[in-house]
């Protein structure tokens, strides 16, 4: 602190202490201002040197180094036939070093603006030139060579020929500036081309001046004259060897020998360069990609969808070691790059694209900007596969349909639940590729002939005429499931149940092809209410300490157990416990893993944990997995080893396989999932657990990306809406017989849509549709109904009030009830519905 600053600090008084101030702040703003001028100066500068370096001005100077270096060269040639007597020679030889001088303030331009990548170059540069300015300058001085004392080398009066070592580099720096194409195959092949080219005389020259400097001390000599060298050198690399020409001095056969082995080591490998880039694959434009399904984004899934997409496929990826076969009439292309680059979007053809499939890699946020890159060039559908569900709002927002991994956990709570879903599910929102007969969802524009039907009535007769079930239709704001009064409207979006004949029987009398866009903005606002009310009702919960949930042994009954915890499983067991009240118990190997997720876990109730060695048998008797009513294996991460999942599934059947002679009780048949990576694996559990496998969202998100609006109809009944569900369960003993055309017309009645008929052969779902099919005794039923429906849903329902009977291929279900009334119905009271109605 200077003198003017303690008379401020110390409090000075009056006039002095403000003219003290006045004095300190101005000095404080010039050395600010000086500080600031030195490095604006600086910025200026590297700003200079870097536009510099990128400018013609760098290849211009490149050009005229090539021009005087092989001056030089050509200077030292005429040497060799000069009279070393004559005044002639002074002038070549002042005349050389004006061009050394040159090429010195070059070397002090490329240095300053760090011209070469190759900075080895520099220094060798450097050195060439302070070789070749000391036999010049020593002979302008003296007037004679620089080599007069040394024996049978005084004939030389320059060493400009070293220059040519550095005019290869120069040339491969000069194709670089003033390439103009965009091809880099072609550039590549090209360098190689010219930089062998180059390299090949270069070499030929250098050995010949160095056989005239070593062999040519004799005017008799053949090698007094650059010509014969050359011609020596020639012969000698091509293997020809005429021996009308031999070295005689030692140092000369040394040479010689070098130059040969030098020659056959370095051509080869030129020659190798040249090979590999002509067979270097290049990357031009995918022409014939025309109407295509596009995909980007993980690298790792893309195994999964060209075997899915009945359509010509292009994958924009980085490199990856994955190879796609072009099968029959659709083609697989493949384009290396990323969707964040507009020249690869360009150049893979993305504006011609039908449907481009974006899954995450690197983060949603990374996966936002991709998608808008896109959407700036393609006007095709998009479908995004996200990490979870935060941004996906704001993907919507841009028209963009999009699922979350996240989501797609539900599938798992689903089938932890009920049995059977998740392969349900899979049929739904498949894309059979072979089979055009196997039922799944899709969704078409309302055709004309519907237009002003009322809902329930098209819906009942299209089962009956067309054995096709309506799963919903689409009015503006939300999807209608259930019967309804409204009529239906041309701009409404139709989702159905079908084969594919029946499929294109419905779109071919569709007006117009014009994409409904919904205005979803409602439904947003409503669930992020009820998820706002939710978090807060967390928040108010107080979090309890881990030690109090955490017991030695569990000794109830029908509740869920989980074996194994990664980080994310909190909201797994969060949407389980909204619809079930049983216990659930987790089985973990050290309590810790649980430490990231307590928050969230505390607020569950019902949940108890047991710790201890996960290879050890009596850690599952402790948790009493014999009479669970589910037990889900999971792996330590969410990308975990598969055998850890595999060896404890095993070990937990064999517990629960295990029977109590003693016991009287009738052994209970628990449910058992596994969570799996590797879709491969599941030939170990599948014979007595189910599998969930992340990579099977694959064939859903292609259904979802082909068919319009098909990932709501997911959400809805996968359970993520939270207002439907999708159910299964056995059909009652009364309506055995029951044709499927009754039982649909009664749960529709009561606010439940049912699907069809499931049945499951050699390992595959099956969906029955048709509407004459007779209910036997083992089948199940497929439905969705509402949330709070929970009575007519329950596995164990007798439908009690109804009585069912049977009338030939066609019994009827007669309601002589109203809702919320009970009474049997006699056969005397029994009538059909007037098809006219319907129709």
């Amino acid at each position: 602190m200077d003198s003017k600053e303690r008379q401020i600090v110390c409090g000075a008084k009056g006039g002095e202490t403000d003219k003290d101030f006045d004095e300190f702040k101005r000095d404080h703003q010039e050395r600010v201002f000086s500080l600031q001028m030195k490095k604006n100066k600086r910025e200026k500068v590297v700003e200079t040197i870097n536009w510099l370096r990128k400018s013609y001005i760098t290849g211009v100077v490149i050009v005229i180094d090539i021009i005087m270096n092989l001056i030089l060269c050509g200077f030292s040639i005429i040497d060799t036939y000069m009279d070393k007597t004559t005044q002639t020679i002074k002038l070549l030889m002042f005349t050389e070093l004006i061009v050394n001088c040159y090429l010195l303030l070059s070397w002090v331009y490329e240095f300053i603006v760090s011209l070469h990548i190759k900075r080895f170059m520099l220094p060798i540069s450097f050195i060439t030139l302070i070789v070749t300015f000391i036999p010049l300058v020593y002979y302008l001085i003296t007037g004679d060579t620089m080599f007069k004392n040394w024996k049978n080398h005084s004939h030389v009066y320059s060493l400009c020929f070293i220059r040519i070592i550095y005019v290869d580099y120069l040339v491969s720096e000069a194709l670089c500036y003033f390439w103009i194409g965009e091809n880099n195959r072609l550039f590549n092949l090209a360098d190689k081309l010219v930089s062998t080219f180059v390299s090949l005389i270069s070499m030929l020259y250098f050995s010949s001046s160095v056989f005239h400097f070593l062999e040519g001390y004799n005017e008799d000599s053949p090698y007094h004259y650059f010509h014969n060298c050359f011609y020596y050198c020639v012969v000698t690399i091509s293997t020809v060897g005429y021996g009308d020409m031999t070295p005689q001095t030692w140092y000369g056969r040394l040479f010689c020998a070098l130059y040969i082995l030098s020659f056959l080591i370095y051509f080869p490998l030129k020659l190798g360069q040249i090979f590999t880039a002509l067979n270097e694959r290049g990357q031009s434009k995918l022409f014939y990609a025309n109407n295509h399904v596009m995909y980007t984004g993980d690298p790792m899934l893309l195994s999964l969808f060209p075997k899915k997409v009945k359509s010509d496929f292009v994958a924009l990826l980085p490199k990856t070691e994955v190879t796609m076969m072009s099968k029959r009439k659709y083609e697989r292309y493949y384009y290396c790059g990323d969707a964040l680059n507009e020249d690869d979007l360009k150049q893979s053809n993305t504006k011609k694209a039908k449907r481009v499939i974006l899954t995450t890699f690197g983060g949603d946020k990374r996966t936002f900007l991709r998608m808008e890159s896109i959407k700036k060039q393609c006007t095709g559908k998009i479908f995004c596969l996200l990490e979870n569900d935060t941004l996906q709002e704001t993907f919507e927002s841009y028209g963009v349909e999009c699922i979350s991994k996240q989501d797609y956990l539900m599938t798992l709570v689903n089938e932890i639940l009920c049995g059977g879903i998740m392969k349900i599910l899979g049929n739904l929102f498949s894309v059979k590729t072979r089979k055009n007969e196997i039922q799944i969802i899709r969704s078409l524009k309302v055709p004309n002939t519907f237009v002003g039907k009322n809902v329930s009535l098209l819906t009942m007769e299209m089962l009956r005429e067309m054995n096709v079930v309506v799963v919903g239709i689409k009015k503006r704001e939300k999807i209608l499931y259930f019967g309804s009064n409204e009529k239906i409207e041309d701009e409404d979006l139709l989702f159905v149940l079908s084969r594919y004949k029946e499929y294109l029987t419905l779109k071919t009398q569709i007006k117009s092809t014009q994409e409904v866009v919904s205005d979803e903005l409602e439904l947003i606002e409503t669930s992020d209410a009820k998820r706002m009310t939710q978090e807060n009702e967390n928040k108010q919960r107080k979090v309890k300490k881990m030690k109090e949930v955490v017991i030695q042994k569990y000794d109830g009954c029908n509740h869920y157990v989980f074996v194994g915890y990664f980080e994310g499983c909190s909201y797994l067991i969060q949407r389980i416990r909204e619809v079930i009240e049983d216990d659930i118990v987790i089985v973990i190997g050290d309590e810790r893993e649980l430490k990231n997720e307590w928050k969230e876990l505390s607020a569950i109730t019902k949940l108890y944990v047991i710790e201890g060695d996960l290879n050890l048998k009596n850690l599952y008797y402790r948790a009493n997995v014999k009479r669970a009513e589910c037990v889900t294996i999971l792996p330590n991460t969410r990308k975990g080893d598969d055998c850890d999942v595999v060896v404890n599934a095993k070990k937990v059947r064999g517990v629960i396989n295990e029977i109590e002679i003693e016991s009287l009780e009738i052994q209970k048949d628990v449910r058992m999932v596994c969570y799996l990576d590797n879709l491969d694996n599941a030939r170990y559990v599948e014979h007595f657990s189910s599998v969930f496998c992340m990579k099977n969202i694959a064939e859903m998100i292609c259904n979802m990306s082909e068919y319009d609006h098909n990932e709501e109809v997911w959400k809805d009944i996968n359970g993520i809406t939270k207002e439907f569900r999708l159910e299964k369960y056995k059909v009652p003993t009364r309506m055995v017989g029951s044709s499927l055309y009754q039982v649909f017309e009664f749960l529709m009645d009561r606010d439940t849509k049912c699907l069809g008929i499931v049945k499951e052969r050699y390992g595959k779902i099956e969906m029955i549709t048709k509407s004459s099919y007779e209910l036997e005794e083992n089948d199940e039923l497929c439905c969705i109904a509402k949330k709070e429906n929970q009575r007519l849903l329950d596995k164990s329902v007798s439908f009690s009030g109804i009585a069912l009977h049977s009338l030939g291929k066609m019994s009827h279900i007669q309601h002589a009830i109203k809702i919320g009334q009970d009474t049997t119905v006699t056969p005397s009271l029994q009538t059909t519905k007037n098809t006219s109605m319907l129709k």
